[in-house]
């Protein structure tokens, strides 16, 4: 409940006054419609407190290859990937290399997605505080004031969830552009599509066409075929 305050409040959002949802406590003033989207605002702030552990665990791989201990930033890791591959570009490198691509694109869709799913749950926000003074009006517990302010926290909350996310998809995604830059063995590499490979086969296949043969057979026909998807 800890890691959710200090999300909610110290990460992303400055304190405006006592406020449940900004504590990282479920909120629920009692009826269904406000309590089921109290309980989807409380819902993604569990998830935005695991994006810490998550991205360890999809640069695990990378950590495990390097023997590097500790959370290092992305431009760390980036560096030390960097001269890896330049002293030996052994295959559990580039196998820890393709994993932690592959962990960091799904972890980007996934974070992309989230910012669209809490747009819409902003919305449903929108549509329950224009009827909290009618649906809160008798005088009980909460009031209508109070059920208000938790909406407005939830605000507040949901839109620093909602740019964090934007933001750590973008970093996923400059990750994963860095780690495939040529020299690396990333398979999700969108430069590897039709173009010459790291191994250089198709660089090869072309000085070899071009040594001055006597009789040109028709071998780039099978080279080319190779790389079409």
């Amino acid at each position: 409940m800890r890691a959710l305050a200090a999300f909610s409040v110290a990460g992303c959002v400055e304190s405006a006054g006592a406020s449940h949802v900004r504590a990282g406590d479920l909120y629920a003033p009692g009826q269904d419609r406000y309590d089921d989207y109290f309980a989807s605002v409380h819902s993604q702030q569990a998830t935005a407190a695991q994006w810490p552990g998550d991205r360890k665990a999809a640069h695990q791989p990378l950590l495990t290859a390097l023997k590097l201990d500790g959370d290092p930033t992305d431009s760390a890791l980036e560096q030390s990937t960097r001269t890896a591959k330049a002293g030996s570009h052994g295959r559990a490198l580039g196998q820890a290399i393709d994993q932690a691509v592959r962990a960091d694109v799904d972890r980007a869709k996934g974070l992309e997605a989230m910012a669209t799913k809490i747009d819409e749950i902003l919305k449903t926000g929108h549509d329950l505080e224009a009827h909290v003074s009618e649906d809160f009006r008798r005088p009980s517990r909460p009031s209508a004031a109070e059920v208000k302010g938790e909406i407005r926290a939830s605000f507040e909350v949901l839109a620093a969830i909602r740019d964090h996310a934007t933001h750590e998809a973008k970093a996923a995604e400059d990750f994963v552009a860095e780690l495939a830059k040529p020299g690396t063995s990333a398979k999700h590499s969108a430069a590897g599509k039709g173009s010459p490979g790291p191994s250089g086969s198709s660089g090869a296949s072309s000085s070899a066409s071009s040594t001055g043969a006597p009789k040109p057979q028709p071998k780039p026909a099978s080279t080319g075929e190779v790389f079409q998807p």
